[in-house]
């Protein structure tokens, strides 16, 4: 018989973080952002730009210092309805959301490109299947003129 592990009956409440805290002038203070300054809006999140360093405290947290996760200038915080907060790097950022290409520009190619090129070629250009030669007859070939006759 198996017994249980203390892990396995208490069930741990997921960390919740919703504070903010944001270094300005060498102190660690808490900030709030006001709601409709962020940076993008999706349908169940708002994303504000920081360009401070910041980190995100756990809700009971009073010390601003004590950070549970830290950001970097120019990463964005995710706050969802609840108002639940999630550090986004820039990098993830700009792989989820991507700038828009001016109209004039053309993507670069991808793989898929080089196939449909590459089938393109092949059924439009002629056959390389190689021809057959036949026997010389006597002499070398000049390469020139296109005589078949000895060159003395």
């Amino acid at each position: 018989m198996r017994t249980l592990k203390s892990y396995e009956v208490f069930q741990k409440l997921p960390e919740v973080q919703t504070r903010i805290s944001i270094n300005r002038s060498g102190q660690w203070v808490f900030a709030t952002i006001p709601e409709d300054t962020f940076a993008r809006k999706t349908k169940t999140q708002r994303f504000y730009l920081i360009n401070e360093p910041f980190g995100l405290c756990l809700s009971n947290q009073n010390n601003p210092k004590k950070r549970y996760s830290r950001g970097l200038p120019g990463d964005y915080i995710a706050a969802d309805p609840n108002g639940n907060l999630t550090i986004v790097t820039a990098a993830d950022y700009a792989r989820q959301f991507p700038k828009d290409r001016p109209s004039g520009m053309t993507p670069p190619p991808n793989s898929d490109d080089f196939l449909r090129e590459s089938s393109q070629t092949s059924s439009s250009s002629p056959s390389n299947s190689s021809t057959i030669n036949s026997p010389s007859t006597g002499g070398s070939a000049n390469a020139r003129s296109g005589n078949t006759r000895t060159s003395y």
